[in-house]
């Protein structure tokens, strides 16, 4: 889907985020090579009997982003601003604590504008080691942007999953090795979103 549409569903390079359907062309809401490739790599069957209920009919294999949201995840606070954004890594689970929306200055202007009155949001940084194709998952219908250098970075395809217990939805981009990249989060109703970014297998 286009980038405008992700958000329903569910930094410096934005991320823009999907609705909560399956989409094949949606633009959109540091670890090294090898770990980031054996993400999913050791993570079992997508289609396993142990999924909840609610998250098995993911076409994606997102085993390995069941498998995070299983575990607790690291407490982070997401910055108003791209300076004050801290750094998350690859295959890792956190727990994004968000501010007052109208307190964020945003990289670029959320690809979707959401709950003006009462939303949270908030920025994250990535700067990935190989370039190729990511996830980033979420278990809240935030809206999800990605930017680079100010710009909106297009989605590929998402998936939303809203009955999953676990995982809410999960956008697939194209982004480069070395660059620091920003995560955007917007129109959020609570105050924290559990948020993964992990390699496409």
């Amino acid at each position: 889907m286009l980038r405008s549409m992700h958000g329903l569903l569910l930094g410096c390079v934005v991320i823009a985020g999907p609705a909560l359907a399956d989409s094949p062309a949606a633009p959109q809401a540091a670890s090294k090579a090898a770990p980031e490739a054996a993400v999913h790599a050791a993570s079992p069957a997508a289609n396993s009997a142990a999924l909840p209920a609610g998250c098995d009919t993911f076409s994606w294999n997102v085993s390995a982003e069941l498998a995070l949201f299983a575990q607790p995840g690291t407490a982070i606070a997401a910055g108003a601003d791209a300076k004050q954004a801290p750094t998350v890594q690859v295959g890792h689970l956190y727990a994004v604590g968000l501010v007052e929306q109208a307190k964020v200055n945003f990289a670029h202007t959320p690809g979707k504008t959401r709950l003006a009155d009462g939303a949270h949001g908030g920025l994250l940084a990535i700067r990935l080691t190989a370039a190729g194709k990511y996830r980033v998952t979420i278990d809240k219908p935030s809206w999800v942007d990605v930017t680079d250098t100010g710009a909106l970075v297009n989605s590929n395809q998402f998936q939303g999953r809203p009955t999953c217990p676990l995982i809410h939805k999960s956008v697939e981009y194209t982004l480069p090795a070395g660059k620091l990249l920003l995560i955007q989060l917007s129109g959020e109703t609570s105050q924290t979103v559990r948020l993964a970014v992990t390699p496409v297998p």
